[in-house]
């Protein structure tokens, strides 16, 4: 799908397209001016239906911008809130700059993104993953200590696109 389609088929606001009309009565009737896409609980994103297949919202945005996104390329959100599309919240990366800015796992205990307990020398464990391979930060006697090392290896590792674990509903703690 072109730039120049998106344009000609839809109107950016807010986050959200909406559809042109296109001079077919019918059409015009059902959709011109309403919102484009439905949400999909599995993608857990909104999904349009342009062209005979199906579009995830962001990236229909992107392109809507942008233009085309380069092969290998993802679309990601800066505050991980996949409901908001706003262009400011869309940023081009691949694929292991998009998994920097992940939340921290459901399961985790510690409430700390990248430390766990080890039992067996009773001391927090602090890690983090660059390109698939667990990087050791090493292991703490105190949570504060681990979660102050894990943060300060996630900003030299991840750069800019480092996320501490905490979802854009969370409030991360003073430091």
């Amino acid at each position: 799908i072109t730039q120049a389609e998106m344009l000609s088929r839809f109107r950016y606001e807010d986050g959200n397209l909406f559809w042109l009309p296109r001079g077919n009565p019918r059409f015009d009737k059902q959709f011109a001016g309403r919102r484009a896409g439905c949400f999909n609980l599995t993608a857990d994103a909104i999904i349009i239906a342009f062209k005979n297949t199906h579009i995830l919202l962001h990236r229909a945005i992107w392109v809507y911008h942008n233009g085309e996104i380069p092969e290998g390329m993802e679309i990601d959100h800066i505050n991980q809130d996949r409901r908001d599309n706003r262009i400011e919240n869309l940023r081009l990366c691949n694929r292991h700059q998009n998994t920097c800015n992940t939340r921290k796992r459901s399961d985790n205990k510690s409430g700390v993104k990248g430390v766990c307990w080890n039992p067996l020398t009773e001391t927090w464990r602090a890690r983090v993953h660059v390109n698939r391979v667990e990087i050791a930060v090493g292991s703490f006697k105190s949570l504060d200590e681990a979660e102050a090392a894990v943060r300060k290896a996630l900003l030299a590792l991840h750069g800019e696109l480092a996320n501490m674990g905490y979802s854009p509903r969370e409030s991360a703690p003073c430091l």
